[in-house]
């Protein structure tokens, strides 16, 4: 994740519509297709040091998370301000309210649409649209029985194999616990 930091939503809006022309247009090697989602969210974060922090940052990243690549997302409290400016060539189309993961006010969400980049994308990954559009599973109902496991020792695990072997030993884990549980 890459965070940019301006001091007007229109200003914001500038860069992130130039950025995603820019993207479009570079070559990329190996004829690699990089496609890069973007939000912008307007908030007063706290400052300790150089970094930002708060609730503000949070949304910003989760506001992204649910975005296609090329797509550009704008907060309710960006939204209001890009409209407040009525910048040349710039819109917004309002993709609704949806809830946002871990975030407790759902947040109406809008796409920045501007010349020369892509206005179609598929519904939004939020949690709200997964709910709305996923099918009920045939899961137990009523009163069930979690079983959990944990690996005795993983942190020493981890420093006595390094990263990669004790991955191996992770994946192997499931795999062993996975066909276990489907045989039981």
């Amino acid at each position: 994740a890459f965070f940019a930091v301006f001091p007007r939503a229109k200003d914001a809006v500038g860069a992130a519509v130039a950025a995603q022309r820019a993207h479009a247009e570079y070559a990329w090697p190996e004829g690699v297709d990089v496609r890069v989602r973007m939000a912008l969210h307007t908030a007063e974060p706290d400052i300790v040091g150089d970094r930002y922090f708060g609730l503000g940052v949070h949304r910003a990243a989760r506001l992204c998370a649910v975005g296609h690549g090329c797509q550009i997302l704008l907060s309710r409290s960006t939204a209001g301000l890009v409209d407040e400016d009525e910048l040349a060539g710039i819109a917004a189309r309002d993709l609704g309210e949806h809830r946002l993961k871990d975030l407790d006010r759902p947040e109406r969400i809008y796409q920045l649409l501007a010349d020369g980049l892509l206005e179609e994308f598929p519904p939004l990954k939020t949690v709200s649209e997964v709910a709305r559009t996923k099918e009920t599973p045939t899961w137990p109902s009523g009163t069930v029985t979690f079983l959990a496991t944990d690996i005795i020792r993983s942190t020493a695990l981890l420093r006595e194999l390094g990263r990669e072997r004790y991955g191996e030993v992770l994946d192997e884990y499931e795999r062993v616990l996975r066909s276990a549980f489907s045989a039981a």
